[in-house]
């Protein structure tokens, strides 16, 4: 998902090694070709359905 603003930033939503729901923002870095995370935290319940399976559980 790519959210609207001056500078295009990426959500991503997963699972962190202990099984907690993330969602974290990156940024593209040009010049070293790559993103960079300027955000992350527990996920908020607006991005569940990024998580959602064919049933709607997560």
């Amino acid at each position: 998902m790519v959210l609207d603003a001056p500078q295009p930033k990426r959500l991503f939503a997963g699972f962190d090694h202990l099984g907690n729901a993330l969602e974290i923002i990156a940024i593209e870095d040009i010049e070293r070709d790559c993103l960079a995370v300027i955000h992350a935290m527990k996920l908020r319940k607006q991005f569940y359905y990024l998580l959602e399976g064919e049933n709607g559980e997560l």
